[in-house]
């Protein structure tokens, strides 16, 4: 018979390698714990969170309806989640750190105060996702689709946006210290009150973008788009 950990408190407890055959863990709060590698059995008692959340961790589930289960503190970190489907996901506050989300669906998305720190998004699909205050520090966001994304007080330094889609997103107030948004599309952008201390923007249309009170101290603004007597009066 395993561990009676009923309604346990466990809140981000590394239980990486634990042994968790036939454990109660009914009720017990798992936020923002490390499942990676524990052992579970038919016997074992998991909430339906925190089984998929183990699921997601060590067996790489692609296909679950992302909607009807709040995923809000889960801790995915390092985890493999190529081309999953997260569309309407509620990922507030989630530990995405390291995690694999190459070509996933991220659209309608919300990853409010989420921690994305060095993930890996290439080709993502982050449509209309809610990612203020987010940590996107040092992630790989090549070719992702940021459309109409909330970005507001985002922390986006050293990411690599290169060839990425930011048409109509809120980056008010974003951190973008050292950014790589080469080649991209700002279209009507939000980016008032943004750091763009040593960002580089070569190539990037920003036709429409409101600059408004930008932090923009050393920018490169390399071969941008010529419609750029069509920007936004600064102040």
């Amino acid at each position: 018979m395993g561990a009676y950990l009923q309604n346990a408190k466990l809140n981000k407890t590394n239980l990486r390698n634990a042994k968790l055959d036939g454990a109660d863990l009914r009720g017990a709060d798992l936020r923002g714990s490390d499942l990676k590698n524990s052992q579970i059995n038919d016997q074992t008692m998991l909430d339906e969170k925190w089984l998929l959340v183990w699921q997601l961790v060590n067996q790489s589930i692609i296909q679950f309806d992302a909607g009807k289960i709040s995923l809000q503190e889960v801790n995915l970190s390092s985890a493999n989640l190529t081309k999953i489907n997260l569309e309407d996901a509620n990922l507030e506050k989630a530990n995405l750190s390291r995690a694999d989300l190459r070509n996933s669906n991220l659209s309608l998305a919300n990853l409010h105060q989420a921690n994305l720190f060095i993930a890996d998004l290439r080709g993502a699909n982050l449509l209309g996702a809610n990612l203020t205050e987010a940590n996107l520090n040092n992630a790989d966001l090549r070719s992702c689709n940021f459309s109409n994304a909330n970005l507001k007080n985002a922390n986006l330094s050293l990411a690599i946006l290169h060839n990425s889609n930011l048409t109509g997103a809120n980056l008010a107030g974003a951190n973008l210290n050292n950014a790589d948004l080469r080649q991209i599309d700002l279209g009507n952008a939000q980016l008032e009150k943004a750091n763009l201390f040593h960002t580089n923007l070569s190539g990037s249309n920003l036709m429409g973008a409101n600059l408004k009170k930008r932090n923009s101290e050393q920018l490169i603004l390399k071969r941008l788009t010529s419609q750029m007597s069509n920007l936004k009066k600064l102040t």
